[in-house]
């Protein structure tokens, strides 16, 4: 039986099933290079992207309602496309949440990214990642910050 998948990158996926007695293969067409962490880091960085630009139509419509360009926040909020809730809590002085979580955090984003691309370079040695490995890991970048 063959299945086939279109995910909204128009990458197409052939999965071969064989019976319950053995692996379930994924075969890919030729011309199809790409793993799927690839498929993950490039939906992410296009999530990051449309979240930076929401970011940005923010603040733009808050500094137009600060200096008097716009009469009120719901025309603000329809010119800029943002939610006429959030742009008036962001202008009652509200953190956004990613800044507010942020905080709470021990490790800093580039030390995450270092810790992931250890553990991801241990897996691809052979070597099964452990979580007490990660987290001498974590500790040792956190002590390394000082």
């Amino acid at each position: 039986m063959k299945i086939r998948l279109r995910s909204s990158q128009q990458m197409t996926l052939t999965l071969t099933c064989f019976t319950t007695h053995s692996r379930t293969p994924v075969t890919r067409a030729p011309h199809q290079n790409q793993d799927a962490s690839s498929i993950k880091s490039t939906m992410a960085s296009t999530h990051n992207v449309q979240k930076l630009q929401k970011v940005g139509r923010l603040a733009l419509s808050k500094k137009f309602i600060q200096n008097k360009q716009v009469s009120s926040v719901y025309k603000a909020a329809n010119l800029y496309d943002v939610p006429e809730s959030t742009l008036r809590d962001r202008i009652k002085g509200s953190i956004p949440i990613a800044q507010s979580n942020a905080k709470k955090r021990k490790l800093q984003p580039s030390e995450e990214q270092a810790l992931v691309q250890w553990i991801l370079d241990l897996d691809r040695r052979g070597f099964p990642p452990q979580i007490i490995d990660a987290r001498r890991m974590a500790d040792t970048l956190l002590a390394a910050r000082g």
